[in-house]
């Protein structure tokens, strides 16, 4: 663990909260932490992670979300909260909302809408959140690689590719998000830019 994965891990138990360690992938883990839970928060996701199969994505994206829901259904859970990507969209030719059509292009947003699907077939009682360009202050992301360069080598010119438009999501606003539609009872699936 690096020095802000520890400090964030003392942040949790501090507040009375317990971290378990496991994966989606491990039905028994799942059964254990979702016992007495009202809420279900699902954010774990494989992502563009270089040099990883196909199966990664599959066995975490889909059935392990797949998996967490048999577990939070079976245990009572009253909500599950689902975290996705505008990458269900694929390379769309502007806007996208929460209406249009998908149609995933890579194997990441392939897998992130078929583990949408099967949330909104196993319960009513959900909430789909969509985020995009994920960063915060710490952790690797686009927007402080590209600071840490320009920082650098100020009289550098930057290349970088210039067809993607997004919406970056700041980390602290996606958690008062998340905050918000869970106080609401929100229902359905929501951009979270």
């Amino acid at each position: 663990n690096t020095d802000a994965e520890k400090q964030n891990r003392k942040l949790i138990e501090d507040s009375g909260a317990s971290i378990v360690f496991g994966s989606v992938t491990d039905k028994e883990i799942l059964a254990d932490v979702t016992k007495g839970i009202d809420i279900v928060f699902h954010l774990a996701a494989a992502q563009h992670e270089a040099n990883i199969s196909d199966q990664v994505f599959y066995d975490v994206n889909v059935s392990g979300t797949r998996n967490l829901l048999e577990a939070s259904m079976k245990a009572g859970c009253k909500r599950f909260v689902h975290g996705s990507t505008i990458g269900v969209y694929g390379t769309p030719n502007g806007a996208v909302n929460e209406l249009s059509p998908c149609s995933p292009d890579n194997i990441y947003g392939k897998t992130k809408l078929e583990g949408e699907n099967a949330v909104r077939n196993a319960t009513d009682r959900h909430t789909i959140l969509r985020t995009a360009w994920m960063y915060g202050a710490k952790g690797h992301n686009f927007l402080r690689t590209i600071l840490k360069l320009a920082h650098s080598s100020p009289d550098r010119e930057l290349k970088v590719v210039n067809d993607q438009f997004g919406s970056p999501t700041w980390s602290y606003r996606l958690a008062r998000q998340i905050e918000k539609l869970v106080e609401k009872e929100t229902r359905g699936i929501y951009h979270a830019t």
